[in-house]
């Protein structure tokens, strides 16, 4: 796809690589190569704290790729997801520019998505320190590899 430049490029351009790099074990699992069959679904859900435009160009490019049958995405700015919302998606990519509506909410949310067998990809700044609280904001619960300041792995 092509390569999005201007503010955020590297952000989101990392945040689709890792997002894709989650999925290939699940493509994989559909066929030899990590393509899926036209009669499987891979569902991926964008949950965001940011314009509807941004949101599209990464849509767009997602979709692009061809390996996914739906990117839907959730706007957290004014609502938290609910689990049985997220389940219905092998996958999430989560970023924001705002606040979330209830960043511990959404924590606990993703934790237990988390829990249940989804993946679940978050970028800067979503990583970083009060922006995503709850069980998965806190590196110490072992759900994200990168501390809250966003600078090394926790053990």
């Amino acid at each position: 796809w092509p390569i999005m430049t201007g503010p955020g490029a590297s952000i989101i351009d990392s945040a689709l690589v890792l997002l894709l790099g989650l999925l290939l074990p699940v493509a994989s699992q559909y066929c030899p190569g990590g393509f899926k069959r036209s009669n499987e679904s891979i569902r991926i859900v964008i949950i965001h704290s940011d314009g509807p435009s941004f949101t599209s160009d990464i849509q767009s490019k997602l979709r692009s790729s061809g390996a996914f049958e739906t990117v839907d995405s959730f706007n957290a700015s004014s609502f938290t997801p609910e689990l049985s919302f997220l389940q219905r998606y092998q996958a999430a990519l989560v970023w924001l520019y705002n606040p979330f509506a209830s960043p511990s909410g959404l924590g606990d949310v993703l934790a237990d998505y988390w829990d249940w067998g989804g993946g679940v990809v978050t970028s800067f700044p979503v990583n970083s320190q009060g922006m995503l609280a709850g069980r998965f904001g806190n590196g110490s619960n072992g759900y994200t590899l990168i501390d809250e300041n966003g600078t090394s792995e926790t053990s």
